[in-house]
């Protein structure tokens, strides 16, 4: 049975929210930090998971150089065919080192779905399946501009393979505020193209550009702003787009405040 024939969920990539992060050997490490974000739409690798609005609460605690996350999906409205719900929590755990100003982070989601049902071709409704994945991230600033490499296995429902490459720069303004630019494209072989989009090739997927706005008044508060557009460009993918997930592409705006402790 393909899921690709079914509306999706996921982990939002444009919002940066699954839990893990990884700071340099140099660099104060929190313990803890607590996140909610508010978006306009949830979008997770080029996939509409919801047109409306979401909130996106999140957990990490770090250890060492161990990080665990929580991170969910909470619907706003009676979008998506769910009423306001948990659609998704993802649970994560990742490592993360430094050698040479490389940063390297090597990490486990899991993937959960509650108050969400498949209906499969006889019409019977089902649970949402679970998947998982484990990924491997490289990153290192150059200049003023800071490239990341991410690949990820899927080693439960696609069994098959993302990657995603992305450039980030952040500019201090004046006082606490801070301004980020980025732009991402992701890749994905047959096997991830066939489960999610019901496209038997390796194709681009998704591409995103996006700048947020950033107000630190403390050492532990953080305030943000942000806008991503997402575009699909390959042409089968926005065509089995259109048809699975009502878009082919989404701007997002979205707020947040965090706390670290």
């Amino acid at each position: 049975m393909k899921r690709s024939r079914h509306v999706k969920r996921h982990l939002a990539a444009l919002t940066l929210a699954a839990a893990c992060r990884y700071a340099a050997a140099d660099e104060p490490v929190s313990p803890a930090a607590v996140e909610m974000q508010f978006f306009s739409a949830y979008v997770w690798r080029g996939q509409v998971l919801n047109d409306e609005a979401v909130a996106q609460p999140a957990l990490s605690v770090t250890r060492g150089p161990f990080t665990a996350g929580a991170w969910a999906n909470f619907n706003l409205t009676d979008a998506a065919g769910v009423e306001r719900k948990f659609t998704e929590v993802d649970l994560s755990l990742a490592y993360g080192t430094e050698i040479r100003s490389v940063a390297l982070e090597a990490g486990w989601v899991e993937y959960l779905f509650p108050n969400q049902t498949l209906t499969d071709e006889t019409g019977t409704g089902q649970a949402w399946p679970g998947t998982r994945e484990t990924y491997l991230s490289v990153s290192r600033p150059v200049g003023p501009v800071t490239p990341a490499l991410t690949v990820s296995r899927d080693i439960g429902e696609a069994d098959s393979w993302y990657g995603t490459g992305s450039l980030s720069s952040a500019v201090p303004l004046a006082g606490q505020w801070t301004v980020e630019g980025s732009a991402s494209l992701g890749w994905a072989a047959e096997g991830y193209n066939l489960y999610y989009f019901g496209i038997e090739n390796d194709a681009l997927n998704d591409a995103v550009v996006g700048v947020a706005l950033q107000w630190a008044p403390t050492a532990n508060w953080t305030a943000s702003a942000s806008w991503h557009y997402v575009w699909l460009p390959e042409r089968r993918i926005r065509e089995a787009a259109r048809a699975l997930y009502k878009h082919d592409d989404r701007h997002v705006i979205g707020v947040g405040l965090s706390h670290s402790f």
